[in-house]
């Protein structure tokens, strides 16, 4: 009890200094903020002022009707390193709760050293939440309230009410492990890991989610912490994973000033700071945000938007997008090779420089807009080695190239010079316009718009007609690099201006003058004496007259003829003036062409010239062989083939496939095909050989083996918030691999995940079989593309057994399908039959297989052999005529050689003889699958209708 008392008495004395450092009131508590009150406050009067209750966790858990004060486990690791402690509020009616947080003390931690120690606060997402994510709450509803408890709490010692751990699940391990690199180094060491953080880390955790009144508790917390701890007030760095990415912004919003940057993991939304007009407000603050590009909640080009706007507000946003990543960015994120450096990188001292261009204007004049933290007093600017008088401000405008410094006063004492920024000078270069079709319109098709796009690459583009600027149907005008320009803008003279997010425009751009429904002056001479010449067979050469001395250039158009059909009319190019010779590459061999060309200059034009045609030479050269041709299984029914380029004189029209001497057109360049489904145990010998623009065929590859015998499971993992394995979009794959067997170890982080495991089993004992599966959370197994087993949703650990399955010799598919949302996780598929002596054990490593196994008692050599006519096959109807006595119904599936599936059927044998209708396939080859259950067997079928 004296210990209480004492910690209370300690920190009663505390906040009797309610400023941090020297900072402005206002930045504390104001009424009028554009989100409502702003009120982070911790001491109002002697008898109303919060404090911290460190070593308890506050909940109403119990053991042996007296109180836990301890947290509950409900991470995957060992999170006791982590210390535990609960914000409260003193007041007359008793000590209010507000919220518990967990927190990380440094090795080697010293409460006199000099300069302080790093910290970092982590705010959770929703799932990590107290009590309620949305309607799921581990008591009540979100009016729950633990000062009133009503209706009364559990006791119970496994309640996860207020559990106090969670808060840790996503972050907490990491940053454990940080501490652990870095051990006794201490701040500022020039030999500390560039992986290890040297500082404290604090996870506080909200009742029912990130909103104002908890990001106010959470910054009332972050205060009180400082104040216990020796805290280097200019490295605090913030942290947000997903809906505590809002939260983080709510955070910032309240107080920049606190924070030297932030890094955000698929933050949900920006935390109204867009629609709240609080750009400028966060804009000193350096951010990391990070993004998965398959993520729907938020989308990337949601996040992108607001980034662009901070970025607009001259805030230094660091943008990270995982391409192949959903929602759960954080686990790579934090493997980034400089994640730690760069945080710690960033201090409250350093000077910021709107949108990160420390330099003067040439074209505009504008200076470089520098900034400290705003809201504390005694600012200094210093310009090379002198002060700079009047320079009183948290801001300046550095309108001399030159080296400046920033200082300004925090908790009583002047603070050291910021490093030194060097302001030097920009004049940016006029943009260049590339225009891809003509600009006197209307073009030989009646075509009656002009594209613009900007040459290389910039933060802004703006588009003029006649100096003024155009409005085009988007959100962001200034985001276009290629406009459509419509015949209603009218004809006139179009520039382009660029700018980075500093402000700094380039000179405009030369103009292109466009003029629309042929208004352009019809005054250039001609040019004559076209003349076509074979060059090649993808080559043409034009020759002509210029008749005309002052165009600009001639545009030369051609169009393909063939069977008294043409093509539109396609501009090829714009050559300089003066020229009289073009060479026109890329064409098809053995092909007619017609070409025409006109004069233009920047207003006028002239006739278009008579068409004139030739036919391309025939091409009889073989393209080169594709070369390096690989073959690898990358799935239960997936074989991925790639290979080389071919080269060639004219060009390749595509690659084409042998599989077992059938041929596959590709009908693409790509050097990747994926052959799906593959027939298991098979043997493949598959070469590749290119077609070119002439029909020409290269040699065939050297062909590759591959026998499609599979070992082992391939799975695919994504992370993400989930009920049920229904709702889960299974064709996101993050991450995937192979395993031996259905194990967990695959996932990349501890919660909020699914795999899906595929493959095969290998019976080799005919009979009747039972499967169960356990799992917390949902799982669903599928046997021969049959669902057997469901055993969905959020659960404790739970077993289903499905029903008795006769299971002919050899391989079934097998998959199954896990999620995990939160706490423990775990999954086991077992079965039973006379390959286990009809006892229930987990299926072995070597029985997941397509192999069949060499202790097989029963013959592998009595194939189900039956005829199919008529074949090629020539109407609707296919007949199928058993050799031996079938009594089993049989499967019949259709598939194309590529993997698509035509059609699959379960049919009842009359006499060993059934016929079956047809759908309406494209001719082709394909293969017939027919199975009795015991035995299958494949063959090949043609479609010749």
């Amino acid at each position: 009890m004296m210990l209480r008392v004492t910690w209370f008495l300690f920190i009663h004395l505390m906040v009797l200094s309610e400023c941090f450092g020297q900072i402005d009131s206002v930045f504390l508590y104001n009424e009028s903020a554009p989100y409502g009150p702003l009120d982070i406050t911790i001491w109002r009067s002697e008898n109303d002022y919060y404090f911290l209750e460190d070593g308890k966790t506050f909940s109403f858990r119990e053991r042996d009707g007296v109180r836990t004060n301890n947290y509950f486990d409900m991470t995957a690791w060992d999170s006791s390193p982590y210390k535990q402690g609960t914000v409260k509020r003193k007041t007359d009616q008793g000590d209010l709760f507000i919220m518990n947080y967990r927190y990380l003390v440094p090795p080697n931690y010293s409460s006199s050293h000099q300069g302080g120690y790093p910290l970092v606060i982590l705010l959770h997402g929703l799932q990590e939440r107290g009590n309620c994510a949305g309607s799921g709450c581990y008591h009540a509803t979100t009016n729950y309230s633990p000062n009133e408890n009503s209706p009364s709490a559990p006791t119970n010692s496994n309640s996860q009410l207020l559990n106090n751990d969670y808060n840790l699940a996503h972050g907490g391990s990491n940053y454990l492990e940080a501490s652990l690199i870095n051990g006794s180094v201490q701040p500022g060491d020039a030999n500390a890991p560039a992986r290890g953080f040297p500082g404290f880390v604090l996870f506080p955790q909200n009742l029912n989610g990130w909103d104002g009144a908890s990001a106010q508790d959470a910054l009332r917390l972050l205060r009180l912490f400082i104040k216990a701890n020796n805290i280097d007030v200019n490295r605090i760095y913030l942290n947000g994973v997903s809906n505590g990415g809002h939260g983080a912004f709510e955070v910032l919003k309240r107080a920049p000033w606190l924070f030297a940057s932030a890094i955000l993991f698929s933050p949900a939304d920006d935390g109204d700071v867009i629609s709240q007009n609080l750009q400028s407000t966060i804009s000193d603050v350096p951010l990391w945000i990070f993004q998965g590009g398959l993520d729907k909640k938020p989308l990337a080009s949601y996040t992108e938007s607001y980034i662009r706007e901070l970025r607009e507000a001259g805030a230094n946003v660091r943008y990270t997008l995982y391409p192949e990543l959903g929602h759960g960015t954080w686990n790579k994120a934090f493997s980034e090779p400089d994640f730690f450096s760069w945080m710690l990188g960033q201090s409250q001292q350093d000077i910021h420089v709107f949108s990160g261009k420390a330099a003067i204007c040439k074209t505009t004049g504008r200076g470089a807009t520098l900034s400290l933290p705003r809201g504390f007093s005694g600012y200094q600017w210093e310009y090379n080695g002198a002060i700079i008088q009047g320079a009183t401000e948290y801001k300046m405008v550095a309108t001399e190239a030159g080296n400046y410094r920033g200082r300004y006063t925090n908790n009583n004492n002047q603070q050291h010079w910021s490093k030194a920024i060097t302001v030097t000078e920009k004049n940016p270069l006029a943009p260049e316009i590339v225009t891809t079709n003509t600009l006197l319109l209307k073009d030989p098709n009646g075509a009656n718009e002009a594209v613009l796009k900007a040459e290389g690459q910039a933060e802004t583009y703006l588009w003029y007609r006649n100096s003024k600027k155009l409005d085009f149907e988007s959100r962001q005008d200034d985001t276009l690099n290629i406009v459509r320009i419509l015949s209603s803008f009218g004809d006139g003279l179009y520039t382009l201006v660029v700018s980075d997010f500093d402000g700094c425009t380039s000179p405009p751009s030369e103009a292109k003058a466009i003029f629309f429904d042929d208004h352009a002056a019809l005054s250039l001479p001609s040019p004559s004496s076209l003349k076509l010449t074979h060059v090649s067979p993808s080559e043409i050469a034009l020759s002509w007259v210029d008749a005309s001395d002052n165009e600009s250039g001639f545009e030369i158009w051609f169009k393909e003829v063939s069977n008294q059909s043409s093509t539109q009319w396609t501009l090829v190019t714009i050559s300089p003036r003066n020229t009289t010779t073009y060479t026109s590459q890329g064409l098809k061999p053995s092909t007619r062409y017609e070409y025409m060309i006109r004069a233009i200059s920047s207003n006028s034009r002239s006739e278009y010239t008579s068409p004139v045609g030739i036919e391309t030479s025939q091409d009889s050269l073989a393209p080169s062989i594709p070369g390096n041709l690989t073959a690898n299984i990358i799935s239960a029914d997936e074989i991925q083939l790639s290979w080389q380029p071919s080269t060639d004189n004219s060009a390749i029209e595509e690659y084409i496939v042998s599989i077992n001497g059938d041929t596959v057109e590709t009908n693409s360049i790509d050097t990747v095909f994926i052959l799906s489904p593959y027939i298991v145990n098979a043997d493949y010998s598959i070469s590749v050989q290119a077609k070119d623009l002439g029909e020409n065929l290269s040699d065939h590859t050297k062909s590759i083996e591959i026998k499609t015998q599979v070992s082992g499971l391939f799975y695919q993992h994504s992370t993400g918030d989930w009920k049920s394995v229904e709702e889960i979009d299974w064709t996101i794959r993050e991450f995937e691999g192979r395993v031996e067997n259905f194990t967990l170890k695959p996932k990349t982080q501890e919660d909020f995940y699914n795999i899906r495991f595929d493959g095969y089993l290998s019976i080799v004992k005919e009979g009747v079989y039972q499967f169960r599966v356990s799992s917390d959370d949902g799982s669903r197994l599928h046997l021969d593309d049959t669902t057997i087993i469901v055993n969905d949703g959020i659960h404790n650990l739970a077993t289903v057994t499905a029903p008795i399955q006769l299971l002919s010799e050899g391989p079934h598919r097998i998959s199954l399908d896990f999620f995990d949302n939160v706490s423990t996780d775990s999954v086991a598929v077992e079965y039973k039959g006379r390959d286990t002596g009809d006892k229930w054990i987990a299926i072995p490593n070597d029985k997941l297989t397509s192999s069949l196994s060499t202790d097989n008692e029963e013959s592998l050599d009595d194939p189900l052999g039956f005829a199919v006519f008529p074949n090629p096959v020539t109407g609707e109807i296919i007949n199928i005529k058993f050799d031996g006595t079938t009594k089993n119904r049989v499967t019949v599936s259709m598939h194309a050689v590529t993997g698509h599936n035509v059609f699959s059927t379960a049919v009842d044998p009359v006499e060993n003889y059934i016929t079956i209708k047809l759908p309406t396939p494209e001719n082709g080859l394909y293969i017939l699958r027919v199975s009795d259950g015991a035995r299958s067997t494949t063959t090949k079928v043609i479609i010749n209708r």
